[in-house]
């Protein structure tokens, strides 16, 4: 088999890169799997958000701004966040974010 297909002329000469272009390929080939690998997390925090707050991006236009990740980093679940005072949502939003942020806005 390998004989007829050189008799055809139907192989190629691998050409291997070198120098630069071997680290230009390995590099595609690490943001391609970090490219990949940031689409799984971001599914993941957007399955968890439409699961545990479904109403989240209601409140913040987008999950990966200063003060929704800040809100996030609580810790808390939507019946835990409840019984946190309204004063302190808001001082510990105003950590990451010092506009946009009022009394009105920090209840999900």
């Amino acid at each position: 088999m390998i004989a007829q297909l050189v008799k055809d002329g139907r192989y190629a000469v691998p050409s291997l890169p070198q120098g630069v272009y071997a680290e230009l390929r390995e590099a595609m080939k690490i943001r391609e799997h970090l490219t990949s690998d940031l689409c799984v997390v971001q599914a993941r925090v957007h399955n968890w958000l439409d699961r545990y707050f479904p109403e989240f991006l209601t409140v913040f236009k987008d999950w990966e701004c200063k003060s929704a990740i800040q809100m996030l980093s609580l810790h808390l679940l939507p019946h835990e966040l409840v019984s946190v005072p309204d004063e302190t949502l808001l001082q510990h939003l105003r950590e990451a974010a010092k506009r946009g942020l009022g009394l009105g806005r920090n209840r999900i």
